[in-house]
């Protein structure tokens, strides 16, 4: 499967799934592993970059590896950054805002997840940025976004992926809703 169209829908469903937060962070927890996704305020002009940040954080008291599910031509990150539309029919992956040197990323589990390591109570961030371009599924094109809802998400895998068709059991994600106005 590509990866980029199962992350896609992988999100969607989260998406339609979750009761998003409507706050300008959210956090989950699993295995003592914290995902938490954060942006600066609820709602953005047209014309206004939105950087959201991750944090990831291991409260074990042992080093833990997570794993990012990312196709191998997109830029290593900590977590899998997803934007969309209310009813999800337009989406896009965000890229890391600056510099992607980021000790903690240490390769591959294979092809299309990124092997991150955490040390015992350690706390890592990176930011994103969404420019308001969004995918259009149905006519496999690029949009500009327009004023409305939308939601964001991040997504890591807790499961060793090293055997490609093998999905993961403990999926860790959080989203957000924001507006864009005029």
């Amino acid at each position: 499967m590509n990866i980029f169209k199962g992350i896609g829908v992988i999100f969607i469903i989260f998406l339609l799934a979750s009761g998003c937060s409507s706050a300008t962070y959210d956090s989950e927890n699993l295995e003592g592993i914290e995902l938490k996704l954060s942006l600066d305020k609820k709602e953005y002009s047209l014309n206004e970059d939105v950087v959201v940040t991750i944090s990831l954080r291991n409260h074990n008291n042992k080093a833990r590896e997570v794993f990012v599910p990312i196709p191998f031509d997109f830029d290593e990150r900590i977590t899998s950054v997803f934007i969309a539309n209310q009813n999800g029919s337009t989406f896009q992956v965000l890229h890391p805002k600056g510099e992607h040197n980021i000790s903690n990323i240490v390769g591959r589990s294979n092809y299309d997840y990124v092997k991150v390591q955490l040390d015992p109570k350690e706390t890592i961030e990176q930011e994103f940025l969404w420019n308001h371009e969004l995918f259009h599924q149905e006519a496999l094109e690029t949009v500009e976004s327009e004023p409305g809802e939308y939601v964001i998400g991040a997504v890591i895998f807790l499961d060793d992926i090293e055997i490609e068709d093998i999905e993961p059991n403990n999926e860790l994600y959080t989203d957000l809703t924001f507006s864009v106005g005029e």
